[in-house]
């Protein structure tokens, strides 16, 4: 198959382009996912887990309010839980605006339901207390704790599930970014790999020829036409210069032996025309026969020179043709360089989108730093929230003492007493729960760091590739170059081969303006016998020059190696 010089060079180009384009597509599209998946983690799912414990929280707070009331009888508490009840309602809205699962809704569900029961349950108590039916209002209290606990285990059950979607979720990331990893990795070695394949066919299949037909236009310009002209294998228009190359030499060999030939016929004839000049000076019987050889011999040179002239107009025209080849060979070269610039660019653009991605990578380490910040902040808070709990443990223990000491009046206050040690009990027993799950999470972070440091290094990596691919990119620019101004060299090296030929046609010329001067000298001298003196002097001025053209001619023709 035969392929131009500029549909080689744009199949490589647009291979490479084509393996760069892939790669920033998996490195954006790998950025894109990470940052969705931890987008879901940081505004959805930590904001949500958040917001269950605040609805439990609440809850609780809900049921100190109506123990409150069932032991004091005041109103305080009756608008303390319904203020209570209008941040959970907030709470519920703000879940559902962040909420984006199925299950989530579930639960949201579960928990409406139990806090609705317990709600109108509350009413109740209220209504209970409100008509001094006490025991009624403790017995329908104890009913409620039963909505109390089941919003407990859903609120932790939700927990849990919203933490365990967190760890896949961070999972998932790690996959990706060891799935990029590996195929940016397995991208850039293909390119590297190829890069290297095409500059090596470069320089195999253009370079190499072009410098030997450069060695060889150098020693025919040195006159040596005996060396053969290597032909190229490329089937391309290095080739096609190859062959036409060789058919020059070897026409202009053809020529310079043609002129040796006729030069040597010259002196020949320059030597019987001096001869003959001689013969007629001395004896005057012979000069008719001289006057017909000189005819003769002149009449052979004019044939010889207008073949010669002939051939030298052919190699002119030969020449002409070299220079018109290297002329679409320089405009080739040219059309290459602009190829290699638009691969160069193709490749800087490549390397911005390359530090793009690095740059985001950074800006997610940094994010996930922030995280790791923020749960140490949270560690501190819980850290904050034990020692509270403890010290109401310690407080209700206290109460509880003294409420013994008091005996029956005290009762009531030992019954709130132990309820705060409850709840104190279950701060602390919460405390520890979401230590340790910001613990796993800390752990998590700190993994997912350890990744994007790996992903920055793989990035700096494909940027250090890239620039690699550049200097390729800019070897390949300087070959090129270098293949146009060997052109040119050969270029010129024809011009001077046109010139030297159009002397040697001139000077054929001048041989045959001589050789009819010579034969009218001849007329003359056989027409009178009475000029014969003097047509004998011009006889043997136009020998004298004729032997000196003739030996010029041969000074040039020695020049040359056949």
């Amino acid at each position: 198959m035969r392929l131009k010089i500029k549909t080689k060079i744009i199949i490589i180009f647009a291979i490479l382009i084509s393996l760069l384009c892939i790669t920033s597509i998996i490195g954006v599209t790998g950025m894109n996912s990470i940052k969705n998946m931890y987008s879901e983690v940081m505004n959805k799912n930590i904001p949500v887990e958040t917001l269950v414990k605040e609805v439990r929280s609440l809850n609780l707070e809900q049921v100190a309010a109506v123990r409150g009331y069932i032991i004091y009888k005041d109103e305080t508490y009756s608008t303390l839980f319904n203020d209570i009840n209008g941040k959970i309602d907030i709470t519920f809205t703000e879940i559902e605006k962040r909420m984006a699962s199925k299950e989530s809704l579930d639960y949201l569900n579960k928990v409406k339901e139990e806090h609705e029961s317990y709600q109108n349950g509350c009413n109740e108590i209220f209504s209970l207390v409100k008509q001094d039916k006490m025991e009624e209002a403790i017995a329908r209290g104890e009913e409620m704790r039963i909505h109390v606990t089941t919003i407990k285990e859903i609120t932790d059950n939700w927990s849990k599930w919203v933490s365990d979607l967190n760890i896949n979720i961070i999972h998932n990331v790690d996959d990706s970014i060891r799935m990029k990893f590996i195929s940016l990795f397995a991208i850039v070695f293909i390119s590297i790999l190829i890069s290297l394949i095409a500059g090596l066919y470069i320089i195999r299949n253009i370079a190499k020829p072009i410098i030997s037909l450069t060695k060889a236009a150098a020693i025919i310009s040195e006159g040596d036409l005996s060396n053969e002209i290597p032909k190229a294998k490329t089937k391309d228009e290095i080739s096609d210069l190859s062959d036409s190359f060789g058919i020059m030499a070897q026409n202009l060999r053809q020529l310079i032996i043609s002129i040796n030939d006729v030069s040597q016929e010259l002196v020949a004839s320059s030597e019987e025309l001096s001869a003959s000049s001689e013969e007629v000076t001395k004896a005057s019987e012979q000069v008719a026969i001289s006057i017909n050889d000189l005819a003769k011999g002149a009449s052979d040179q004019s044939v010889s020179t207008e073949k010669s002239n002939s051939k030298i107009l052919h190699i002119i025209n030969a020449f002409s043709k070299i220079a018109n080849d290297m002329v679409t060979s320089d405009k080739l070269t040219e059309q290459a360089r602009e190829t290699v610039r638009i691969g160069e660019e193709a490749v800087k653009f490549q390397e911005e989108k390359v530090n793009e991605n690095l740059h985001i990578s950074l800006q997610v380490s940094s994010s996930i730093t922030e995280l790791s910040k923020q749960s140490k902040e949270i560690e501190q808070i819980l850290d904050v929230i034990h020692d509270i709990a403890e010290q109401t443990n310690l407080l209700a223990l206290n109460a509880a003492i003294e409420a013994a000491r008091a005996g029956d009046a005290g009762k009531g206050f030992s019954v709130v007493a132990e309820e705060i040690r409850k709840l104190a009990e279950q701060s602390r027993n919460s405390v520890q729960q979401i230590s340790s799950i910001i613990d796993e999470v800390q752990t998590s972070v700190n993994e997912s760091v350890n990744h994007i440091s790996s992903s920055e290094k793989s990035a700096l990596e494909q940027t250090d590739a890239l620039k690699e691919t550049i200097k390729v990119f800019h070897d390949i620019s300087t070959t090129v170059n270098d293949i146009a101004h060997n052109i040119r060299q050969v270029s010129d090296q024809s011009n001077v081969l046109n010139k030297d030929a159009i002397q040697a046609g001139d000077a054929i010329a001048e041989i045959a303006s001589i050789s009819q001067e010579i034969a009218a000298s001849s007329e003359e001298l056989a027409s009178t016998s009475e000029e014969q003196a003097s047509t004998n002097e011009q006889v043997a001025a136009s020998a004298e020059n004729l032997t000196k053209l003739a030996e010029q001619l041969q000074n040039n023709i020695i020049k040359f190696k056949i």
